[in-house]
């Protein structure tokens, strides 16, 4: 062997030693920082933090009622933003009274109007006095996918509305109702949803 190569030699054994004993260095900044990813290049440097994700992102062990519930209102407000109309806005006072809507319906086997959303004074939240809101119930038969999906089945129920020829699709896209609140139960076999909203002054 050459002295060149000799020379070579020593030089990558003292490389491949620093870079194993700087390994633990990096492996325990992972550890203190498992969310974190930072790209750097000689531009720019980007970060990347998983808490500042998509407000209405929810962990995956999050019940499935509030999955579901979460992205009824997030896909309503995209459906009425195509049609020109502004966004609802939640409120949970609402989200707690077609909770209780939908839990009823759990009770009784089926879709039950109870008429307690509809005897709400929407001046309690900011909204206009009146002894009505509009109240849209429905329901599903698909436990298998709100066990998979509940997200999904958040969608259809908003679908099922929309499609609906009885005011349902009236109320979602209605522009003065801009609070409101979804509540989702289910038992076995059926999932049971509803939609209250309260008109702006």
């Amino acid at each position: 062997m050459g002295w060149g190569k000799a020379i070579a030699t020593c030089l990558l054994v003292l490389v491949t030693l620093g870079a194993i004993k700087a390994l633990p260095t990096v492996m325990e900044e992972i550890q203190d920082k498992p969310n974190r990813i930072t790209i750097t290049n000689e531009k720019s440097t980007i970060t990347s933090s998983p808490e500042k994700t998509i407000k209405h992102e929810l962990e995956p062990t999050s019940p499935l009622n509030v999955r579901a519930e979460a992205r009824m209102l997030e896909y309503v407000n995209e459906i009425r933003a195509q049609n020109g109309v502004g966004n609802i806005k939640q409120v949970n006072e609402l989200s707690q009274i077609a909770h209780a809507s939908s839990s009823l319906s759990v009770e009784k086997g089926e879709i039950h109007n109870h008429e307690i959303g509809r005897k709400y004074d929407c001046s309690n939240v900011g909204g206009v006095r009146t002894t009505g809101v509009a109240e849209v119930l429905t329901q599903e038969e698909v436990p298998l996918l709100y066990q998979i999906n509940p997200e999904n089945v958040g969608e259809r129920f908003i679908d099922s509305w929309m499609g609906s020829d009885t005011g349902h699709r009236e109320a979602l896209l209605n522009p003065s109702y801009a609070l409101g609140g979804f509540g989702v139960d289910s038992n076995l076999t059926k999932q049971y949803a509803s939609g209250i909203f309260c008109p702006i002054r």
